[in-house]
């Protein structure tokens, strides 16, 4: 059977499975069965005449009243597939399958959604490298462009405290806007208290920029990705028991980053949520105890 790569309302009538009609006079099981099956035939001509919501209602309400129906689980994924809702679709054919691991037609409609998925997600990891290289190249066109005749490159290390040290680079400091917003700084591995579960995620969209700023802060992170990298400022989340930890990791970071208090997190007590405006390299790892000064 050949299914085309957007389903009409011609495959969508070759993939869902029709049944029969209610019996009069069956047991309760066997009612409640034709009656699932009554459903399924009544999503189909929904479907076929473009009834959408009504096709997904019937489809629905015989998966309810029949969960082990393959033609349920087939049809309510299909539906969903030609919907253009593949992420929804994919739970309930892989149960069709599940269910009857030999229906080619469930096999089939399984494939298209994963492949649906995939396109989906290299379409956006490439849209995310080339949002990245456009920044870069912008950021050396800017550094190219500034002014720099008659400076010469020198490098000073101030003390500001035990331990702690700060790079200075005079050039950098004379080309003002083209300048790094974040002074190359070496400082001590942030301290959260004990089992603080911290996420750092990417909403910038800035390959591995999540697991640089975890080595940078010097602390075990969890990294996740915020699809599709929009966030614009970052933020801070936090449950209500983190606070302490929120606001260490808030002083620790080279921008300014506001506090969110959220009921709950998911496997998480802090959330780092990288927006446009944190650093792509927000400095040097994390000091060590004692670290030499430049002559």
């Amino acid at each position: 059977m050949r299914f085309p790569r957007t389903p009409s309302a011609a495959a969508v009538a070759v993939v869902l499975v029709s049944a029969c009609a209610a019996i009069p006079g069956a047991s309760p099981p066997e009612a409640a069965s034709s009656r699932a099956d009554a459903l399924n035939v009544a999503g189909v001509a929904h479907s076929l005449r473009g009834r959408a919501a009504a096709a997904e209602q019937a489809f629905r309400e015989a998966l309810a009243l029949e969960p082990r129906s393959i033609r349920a689980h087939n049809n309510l994924g299909y539906h969903l597939l030609a919907a253009g809702r593949a992420q929804e679709a994919l739970p309930y054919l892989e149960q069709a399958v599940a269910l009857a691991p030999g229906d080619e037609r469930a096999q089939v409609n399984l494939r298209q959604a994963r492949a649906e998925l995939a396109r989906v997600q290299a379409q956006r990891e490439a849209a995310a490298r080339a949002a990245e290289r456009e920044s870069l190249a912008q950021e050396a066109a800017a550094r190219e462009a500034a002014p720099s005749a008659g400076l010469k490159p020198t490098v000073t290390m101030a003390r500001i405290a035990d331990g702690v040290y700060e790079l200075r680079n005079a050039v950098t400091a004379a080309m003002g806007a083209a300048a790094p917003a974040v002074p190359l700084q070496l400082v001590p591995a942030l301290q959260l208290p004990p089992k603080t579960r911290l996420e750092v995620s990417n909403g910038n969209g800035a390959t591995g920029l999540a697991r640089r700023v975890s080595a940078w802060l010097g602390e075990t992170a969890r990294h996740t990705n915020s699809q599709p990298y929009g966030v614009r400022p970052s933020r801070i989340e936090y449950v209500p028991a983190a606070e302490d930890a929120a606001r260490a990791l808030k002083a620790r970071l080279p921008v300014a980053v506001p506090l969110a208090r959220v009921a709950r997190l998911d496997r998480a007590d802090v959330r780092l949520v990288l927006g446009k405006d944190f650093p792509r390299q927000p400095g040097p790892p994390v000091s060590q105890p004692e670290t030499k000064e430049i002559p």
